[in-house]
């Protein structure tokens, strides 16, 4: 098999993301930009882990002073999450007492997998052990160097009915020795995982051929 290199770039194509254009606010606020939270009024907004985004925005609510649009997010309590849009860039800010998510407080009951090579294709995982144990992997122990050549990546989404409004995005990865990854594109960590995502494709009907494994 042609090896691929991959080099981690700074971005995401959230695929799920529908804008809704058709319900601009009459009463906007006006946010506050204070580094990395917004503040309106008595009340202040923390960015979140930059790996979440919205399933599909609500209303424009508001603006920051710095330009950047200020959305609901639909199926979250405004009083709670918001996000902003600048040049294609979303951010997620929830109050501040608020928990910061990583993926285990996610709880997440569900992976889709995107082959953007096959037109993206989406394969959708629910079975709880195969996702558990792909979240308990991600852990420092697992920490390790981005590998130099790999076989296939595909998008990797988590959502949780917890936070339904939400979904936390990776990158899943397999190399030429059978070593399967899941990559953090904004904090370009990279975690070796066991095999049960992989398995599950397979049980799939997908990557049948993929090196033997």
């Amino acid at each position: 098999m042609k090896k691929v290199k991959i080099v981690f770039k700074f971005y995401f194509v959230f695929v799920f993301l529908l804008i809704a254009t058709s319900c601009n606010s009459n009463n906007s606020e006006t946010y506050v930009s204070n580094g990395d939270s917004l503040i309106l009024g008595n009340k202040s907004f923390l960015e979140q882990n930059d790996n979440i985004t919205a399933k599909k925005l609500g209303k424009n609510i508001g603006v920051t002073d710095i330009d950047e649009q200020v959305y609901e997010i639909e199926n979250q309590e405004q009083n709670e999450w918001i996000c902003t849009i600048n040049d294609g860039i979303i951010k997620i800010y929830s109050e501040v007492n608020v928990l910061y998510l990583t993926l285990i407080e996610f709880e997440p009951n569900r992976i889709i997998i995107i082959d953007e090579n096959s037109h993206e294709e989406r394969i959708e995982i629910d079975d709880i052990n195969t996702i558990s144990s792909t979240v308990s992997c991600i852990k420092n122990e697992n920490l390790v160097a981005m590998p130099e050549y790999i076989s296939m990546a595909m998008q990797l989404v988590f959502e949780s009915d917890k936070y339904p409004g939400l979904s936390m995005h990776y990158v899943f990865m397999h190399d030429d020795e059978g070593n399967c990854f899941i990559g953090d594109v904004p904090k370009q960590d990279v975690w070796i995982i066991e095999h049960e995502l992989m398995n599950a494709l397979k049980e799939k009907g997908v990557m049948k051929e993929n090196n033997g494994h």
